[in-house]
């Protein structure tokens, strides 16, 4: 009688789980409609955010940016090959600002970089913080 109500139980908890994640998921995919909405009406920079404050007090920051994902050993043995000289961070992850840097300068360099790295936007970022 006992494994009866324990794998009954079990079963019971097991359901209501399962229900609670996929009510969780659904709510996380609401969450990130809403905030893609609100991100289409509060343009800001390609990196960078913006904070707008309503009549009522809510403010709402909109962020955005790229994740960076880099064939390090490719930089690595181009950059070793022509521009030892020139100082590149490439230790677990690929160094950003001197992407950046090194794009803005327009040269060789960048154009190396260039083929080896791919941008992709972030996820926007909605924050609200409500009048006090």
């Amino acid at each position: 009688m006992q494994v009866v109500r324990y794998e009954e139980e079990l079963r019971r908890l097991a359901t209501t789980l399962a229900a609670a994640k996929t009510a969780e998921e659904n709510v996380k995919k609401h969450r990130i409609s809403l905030e893609e909405n609100i991100a289409k009406f509060i343009e800001s920079p390609d990196v960078g955010q913006k904070t707008v404050k309503l009549k009522n007090g809510l403010k709402i920051t909109v962020k955005r940016g790229y994740n960076y994902k880099a064939d390090l050993d490719a930089i690595k043995d181009g950059w070793d090959a022509n521009w030892s000289a020139l100082p590149i961070v490439t230790k677990e992850s690929l160094d950003t600002k001197g992407y950046e840097y090194y794009l803005g300068e327009k040269g060789d360099a960048a154009a190396l970089l260039r083929k080896h790295v791919t941008l992709t936007p972030k996820k926007v970022a909605v924050t609200l913080k409500t009048p006090e």
